[in-house]
């Protein structure tokens, strides 16, 4: 998963057309107006940016208060608003735009709430709501812009619908947004040079049965990334070799790297060496990166293509 700037977005609405039958018979100037039938509104989505830092599609749906964007279609909003995670200048700040649509609830008070919490799952800062959003008539809608809270350990934002019930708000639909994975799952890691491989469960005609793993081991409120897997040499008499993890925060900084330096072959036959990197770990990890690199004159050098994955 990865990076982001801010965009606006706007739904176009595209009105509804309507069709009078006429019918005339023998001659005469016999004419009546056939029941009209309503064209389904036809609206065109705004894309997604391409290759944003991180932008979630949020749509939340409920009896008389919907948040969309693009209009009611069927009683649901036509179109998602988005949540977007901001990186820029320094700060992860997520932002919330859309509409927020009132529907048959003439004299309700509702608003929009955010709940931000690490990658830990524990809250951080208190929960932000929008301005009190009053149904005048049965047909409202309010343009919504949420940015109130910057922390760079946001992970999970809970989007929620809040309606105003006597004088308590009450939670009427929340969903969570992630940056990253909300289970952590580890990541597959394959790696193919000439002479040198990370995978898995040996080589099959040249080639990594299996991919290595990268877990996210989140113990003790910290991000460690562990690598594990096996590294394949071959045809690579005299080649020093090593296995680099380099960790980054949420704007690309680097925490922390760890390498494993493998046996220089005697030969040319292949060599299987078991894999097990760990940078130190840190609540600010975010991502990593996963070379192989050969000692060239003196110098570290990437061979294949490096693998970058994120929690």
């Amino acid at each position: 998963m990865n990076t982001l700037t801010s965009r606006a977005r706007r739904a176009a609405r595209v009105g509804v057309a309507l069709a009078v039958g006429v019918l005339a018979a023998g001659g005469a100037a016999l004419a009546s107006t056939a029941n009209a039938a309503v064209a389904p509104a036809i609206v065109s989505c705004p894309l997604m940016p391409y290759n944003p830092d991180h932008v979630d599609s949020v749509t939340l749906a409920a009896v008389g208060f919907d948040f969309g964007t693009g209009g009611l279609s069927g009683g649901a909003p036509a179109c998602p608003g988005t949540l977007e995670w901001d990186r820029a200048g320094g700060a992860l700040t997520p932002r919330l735009n859309g509409t927020l649509y009132l529907k048959n609830s003439a004299g309700a008070t509702a608003r929009m709430r955010l709940k931000y919490y690490d990658v830990h799952q524990v809250q951080i800062g208190s929960g932000y709501a929008s301005s009190d959003k009053v149904a005048l008539d049965d047909d409202e809608e309010f343009a919504i812009s949420m940015s109130p809270y910057s922390n760079v350990l946001a992970y999970r934002v809970d989007v929620t619908i809040q309606v105003k019930v006597g004088a308590t708000y009450t939670d009427l639909v929340t969903s969570e947004y992630y940056l990253g994975s909300k289970y952590h799952t580890p990541d597959d890691v394959t790696i193919a040079a000439v002479g040198q491989d990370l995978g898995n469960g040996g080589l099959v005609s040249n080639a990594p049965a299996a991919p290595a793993e990268l877990s996210w081991l989140t113990a003790n409120n910290t991000v460690q990334a562990e690598l594990t897997g096996e590294a394949y040499q071959k045809n690579s008499i005299g080649v020093e070799t090593r296995v680099l993890v380099t960790t980054f925060d949420v704007f690309g900084n680097v925490v922390a790297s760890r390498s494993q330096v493998l046996p220089v072959p005697g030969g040319n036959t292949l060599v299987t060496t078991p894999v097990s990197v760990s940078p130190a770990a840190s609540p600010l990890t975010y991502s990593a990166k996963v070379e192989l690199q050969n000692k060239v004159g003196g110098v570290w050098t990437t061979v294949g293509s490096a693998v970058t994955v994120s929690i």
